[in-house]
């Protein structure tokens, strides 16, 4: 919904700063014609003082250039990030853009690097993946630059998100209705905004008529720590819910491998409903956030964002889905 309107700097206002034309300053940006020396310092400082960026989808139409976007991702091996490129890629094919990937391996501090390197290569925007960042470092560094937001809300941006407290809820509803009263949680980063709604919604869900016995926390990788396939084997939990597709698979390839039935002995549930969930024995009951939605919303948003700069910044919240399998069994 919208929040707040955000003021983008114009040529014009650079130009009246400067004390110079708006040709003048058209020419600096441009690198073309001659502005003297004193009058480009002092269009730079205007520049640098206003925050003013040029419009790269306007610029690109006029150009007939092949507009840039970039997009900043926390781990390309996460199999959900996979294949929402993959539809970022298809949507921007419609409107003949393309992409400059980078990944900030579930690092913070890698984040602010990736967006200053977009930024100096001239992308037309920006799509940022669930960004770990302080919100008052990115406005500062983005400032009013076309930048859209995948997986975490930001009052003063146009954001797409699940809805991951739902998606949390509807697994602990799926887990009572199954009988389980007792549950293990592999959880992503807690600092991450769709941890910390799906494990809200997984508690709400179960409060009063299940408990959380046992819970651990990952970065979303390839978990194998032994500590929680003991824990597991233990049988001190009778449903596992993971963090995504990709661990919950991993993990039950390990365990039935150490003898452990699933679901008989115990059930487990993932998140992302990706494509392997349907081939692996037992099929994995998942979560499914709509990728090719979110990417069709946030490609429309940039676009949007680029030719009408001043409109108010909107949050758009995306239904889920769980996807019913073999992994989990009725008590």
């Amino acid at each position: 919904m919208a929040v707040t309107t955000r003021k983008r700097a114009t040529l014009k206002e650079v130009a009246q700063a400067a004390g110079v034309s708006i040709a003048s300053v058209s020419n600096v940006l441009n690198e073309r014609g001659y502005v003297g020396e004193k009058a480009r310092n002092r269009i730079l400082d205007a520049i640098e003082h206003l925050g003013y960026r040029q419009n790269r989808a306007a610029k690109s139409l006029k150009t007939g250039e092949f507009p840039l976007i970039g997009v900043v991702l926390p781990n390309v091996s996460n199999l959900f990030y996979t294949s929402l490129v993959e539809s970022l890629m298809d949507e921007c094919r419609k409107y003949k853009m393309a992409i400059c990937l980078l990944s900030t391996k579930d690092k913070a501090e890698g984040e602010l690097e990736c967006v200053d390197y977009l930024l100096s290569h001239d992308v037309m925007g920006i799509i940022w993946c669930a960004p770990l960042t302080d919100e008052v470092e990115i406005e500062a560094k983005i400032r009013d630059f076309p930048t859209v937001f995948i997986g975490r809300e930001l009052e003063k941006y146009d954001c797409i998100v699940a809805d991951d407290y739902q998606g949390g809820y509807e697994l602990g509803k799926l887990g009572l209705s199954r009988g389980h009263s007792k549950i293990g949680v592999v959880t992503g980063p807690l600092e991450r905004d769709i941890v910390k709604k799906r494990q809200a919604g997984l508690e709400a869900a179960i409060k009063g008529r299940a408990e959380i016995i046992w819970q651990y926390q990952s970065d979303f990788s390839n978990i194998t720590p032994e500590n929680i396939i003991a824990t597991i084997m233990r049988c001190e939990a009778t449903l596992v819910v993971m963090p995504n597709d990709f661990s919950a698979i991993n993990l039950m390839k390990i365990l039935t491998e150490r003898g452990v039935r699933i679901p008989q002995d115990v059930s487990f549930v993932g998140y992302d409903n990706s494509d392997l969930c349907e081939y692996i024995q037992p099929s994995l009951t998942s979560v499914g956030q709509p990728r090719q939605s979110i990417a069709e919303e946030a490609i429309q948003c940039l676009i949007e964002r680029t030719k009408t700069p001043d409109k108010p910044s909107r949050t758009i919240v995306k239904p889920i889905q769980v996807e019913v399998r073999d992994s989990v069994k009725y008590c």
